[in-house]
């Protein structure tokens, strides 16, 4: 390895993790405990991998899946965190969004064609892969925002719903008792 491709991973390590270390989630509501999108990003690859081995029957490739899951808001170390209600309400905005992270992705991911591909792949959504890391990113905000509930924080019930039907929508199969015995975790609080 070259030191000048060793200078450059260093830096790119040293920005990505100052940034999402410091980049907090649901950035515009309230929150008992704040999250960071690290935190986050580490939750979303242990899902991944729980829930990969919980549906191993689907010949999923797991090394892939968390390998996505990894990279999935690599691109909010320089957006920041923008809540799911905000950037989903108006399409222009949401098509603004994503053509801004497509732009930042591949200026992190300059030269490095495996992880554009990768973060493509989960973008689009067209993978059981990609459809993994997506449950698990939903899943992991369910789980943030349980947390908050039973501190007594109901702020962000709404997203939380909002979450619970997306993950319900994906019908993968096997994992409808999964999402269920989910459900009856919020409905508990």
């Amino acid at each position: 390895m070259d030191e000048s491709n060793s200078e450059k991973i260093v830096s790119h390590l040293k920005k990505t993790y100052g940034r999402l270390t410091n980049t907090v989630r649901y950035s515009t509501a309230y929150k008992i405990v704040p999250e960071n999108v690290a935190t986050h990003s580490y939750f979303v690859v242990y899902i991944t991998m729980i829930l990969c081995d919980y549906l191993k029957d689907l010949g999923i490739n797991i090394e892939r899946a968390l390998r996505m899951a990894l990279i999935h808001d690599v691109e909010e170390s320089l957006t920041g965190d923008i809540i799911y209600s905000i950037k989903h309400h108006n399409p222009d905005f949401s098509g603004a969004v994503d053509r801004l992270n497509r732009e930042i992705i591949n200026e992190i991911y300059s030269g490095n064609e495996p992880y554009l591909d990768l973060w493509r792949e989960y973008k689009r959504g067209d993978t059981i892969e990609s459809k993994i890391v997506e449950i698990s990113d939903r899943v992991s905000g369910v789980l943030y925002i349980l947390g908050e509930m039973e501190m007594g924080n109901r702020t962000l019930m709404p997203i939380c719903k909002k979450y619970l039907d997306l993950i319900f929508e994906t019908n993968i199969p096997g994992l409808q008792d999964f999402v269920f015995r989910l459900a009856l975790e919020i409905d508990r609080v």
